[in-house]
């Protein structure tokens, strides 16, 4: 059977630098285990998200998961 590999993640913070810590560990995990995608499973943002062009957006996610990003994402 074929292996697949991935990460899970959810509940991923507000920017703080606990929350870059842990992308930046991910991001290791990934690229050490050759990861092929990533499934987000909720609670990604905290109040409400106005859409992709949100400040939110770049802040919580696309700024702080930036190694991971090189993959699938799955929500």
């Amino acid at each position: 059977l074929p292996t697949v590999r991935f990460l899970a993640l959810g509940d991923w913070g507000t920017g703080a630098p606990e929350q870059r810590q842990v992308a930046a560990a991910l991001a290791g995990r990934a690229k050490a285990d050759s990861t092929q995608f990533v499934m987000s499973v909720g609670d990604n943002f905290y109040g409400y998200l106005e859409s992709a062009d949100d400040p939110q957006w770049a802040n919580y996610f696309e700024n702080v998961y930036t190694d991971t990003l090189k993959r699938e994402w799955y929500t």
